[in-house]
């Protein structure tokens, strides 16, 4: 089973558009609640606005949603259990709808397998990558929502790519814009940049990693 997001209004922009940045202060103008007294660390995006903090963003559907919707967490037991035990690569956890030349398409984060593509690819390749964000911007803090930051970049690099390039051998690629808070100060950290690369043919995800350099 897989869960739908909603395209957002205005937010189809094409993956031929380059450059697409916001201010490096961001979180400023989300108008974002952020209590001074809880402790880690929270992402902005500064072309959205958007923040995420991790075991409170709902990673599944818009901010509109109803309450008591929110999903933060990006694999549930279903999902870890078609990954692990049933070992089914082709099982989608999430998709997301993108727009490529003028015709609307989705793409798909599946279990997938180690050696090539999907949530097993990106886990064994980069989870470590993405983990050293997270510490980076708050060490010591729990590193376990990696894979949901991961995600939520993904939505927004796709949404409102800062770079992209191709398609090379059927593969597209985004990069997008992500700026580290710690939550704790309130603070500004560092500003990294999620780079995804994925499959036309099937609209297969392959992988993504925390880059420093906002290229493709």
């Amino acid at each position: 089973m897989s869960r739908k997001f909603v395209v957002v209004t205005g937010a189809v922009v094409s993956l031929l558009i380059f450059g697409v940045t916001g201010p490096v202060n961001a979180a400023e103008d989300s108008g974002a609640a952020i209590a001074d007294s809880d402790h880690g660390w929270y992402a902005v995006s500064p072309a959205t606005g958007e923040v995420f903090v991790p075991g409170e963003t709902d990673i599944w559907a818009p901010p509109e949603s109803e309450p008591g919707t929110v999903s933060p967490m990006l694999l549930d037991p279903a999902d870890w259990w078609e990954c692990h035990n049933n070992n089914n690569s082709s099982w989608v956890i999430v998709d997301y709808p993108y727009w490529w030349d003028g015709n609307k398409k989705t793409m798909k984060l599946e279990c997938g397998v180690s050696e090539s593509y999907g949530w097993f690819h990106i886990r064994d390749g980069h989870m470590d990558q993405w983990k050293a964000r997270i510490t980076q911007a708050t060490p010591g803090a729990n590193t376990d929502p990696w894979d949901d930051l991961m995600w939520w970049g993904a939505t927004g690099a796709l949404d409102y790519p800062f770079n992209s390039s191709g398609p090379t051998n059927g593969k597209l690629c985004v990069t997008t814009q992500i700026d580290m808070y710690n939550r704790s100060t309130q603070q500004y950290v560092y500003t990294f940049y999620p780079t995804y690369s994925w499959s036309l043919t099937n609209d297969r995800l392959i992988t993504g990693y925390p880059s420093t350099n906002p290229g493709c």
